[in-house]
């Protein structure tokens, strides 16, 4: 499954403990907690570059499914993982948009 293409906030759970656990400052979660994001997903095989608009900020982070990988928080701090024992964050985003081509870059 092709996960490509740009995809609106549509609801989401736990998001200011998810922040709190990242480390994110509380006047930064304040800030952006029910701010609405688009996420943009380009998938090659295995390897995703994930880009993530929150207002005027862009987080980026590319992966490799399978592969251990520093993400960036919204902190700026670099961590290797987004699993935080009994911490779940759900986000539902609907998908608005096919990519342009298969060259379709963030």
């Amino acid at each position: 499954m092709d996960f490509s293409g740009r995809y609106e906030l549509q609801s989401q759970e736990n998001v200011e403990l998810f922040m709190d656990v990242l480390g994110v400052p509380d006047d930064m979660i304040e800030k952006i907690k029910d701010l609405k994001r688009v996420t943009k997903i380009v998938q090659n095989g295995e390897d995703f570059i994930v880009a993530i608009q929150t207002g005027d900020e862009v987080l980026v982070n590319n992966f490799t499914l399978g592969q251990e990988t520093h993400v960036q928080t919204p902190a700026g701090d670099k961590i290797k993982t987004i699993t935080f024992g009994d911490v779940v964050y759900k986000q539902i985003s609907k998908k608005v948009e096919e990519p342009d081509s298969e060259e379709d870059h963030l």
